[in-house]
């Protein structure tokens, strides 16, 4: 019985040359090796955004005192991130959610005058270009997606973002991604 952390590919490869089946298997066994492997590469990119890995990482700083200088590390699921009010001054429903219902008369947020600012915001926040200005406890070393999403898949999904459009009429963009409070 091999262990978890025996079995990798190079001791499999290793282990069939040793008995002499290697031609044999490789020429079985890696078209279907290679299927899989693509398969998976493209179920990762093909990821609803909404889904995808969103990560951050660094130290406290002096604004949390207990903490100051302490290392994190946090993730989690790019909609999570954002459902937060804190991010996105605003309720909304993403349609991509199969679990997601919104109320008639939500609008596309794309159809909001202050979309453009209210996009470059987000994308200021995915690369890490926060304010400098703002007193915060996290001092980010590494963030942003793990399996990044190009830049027209993140302006679809916000744009596509349902909300009331009375919700809009107060929108500032800079209010949105001034960073997060986790």
């Amino acid at each position: 019985m091999f262990s978890e952390k025996a079995l990798t590919k190079e001791n499999l490869i290793a282990f069939l040359k040793e008995k002499g089946l290697y031609n044999e298997c490789g020429e079985w066994c890696m078209p279907l090796y290679l299927k899989q492997e693509k398969e998976k590469a493209d179920k990762k990119a093909n990821q609803p955004v909404r889904a995808r890995h969103f990560y951050w990482e660094g130290h406290y700083t002096r604004c949390c005192y207990e903490s100051s200088g302490e290392r994190f590390n946090d993730s989690s699921s790019w909609d999570i991130i954002v459902n937060n009010l804190e991010l996105i001054p605003i309720n909304y429903a993403d349609p991509t959610d199969p679990e997601c219902e919104y109320p008639e008369g939500y609008v596309d947020l794309k159809d909001c005058k202050e979309f453009n600012k209210i996009r470059q915001r987000m994308m200021d926040f995915v690369n890490g270009d926060l304010d400098p200005d703002v007193d915060r406890c996290y001092d980010f070393d590494n963030y942003g997606f793990k399996n990044e999403p190009t830049k027209e898949q993140l302006t679809e999904w916000l744009g596509n973002l349902k909300v009331d459009p009375d919700d809009l009429k107060d929108v500032d963009p800079e209010e949105w991604f001034v960073g997060p409070a986790f």
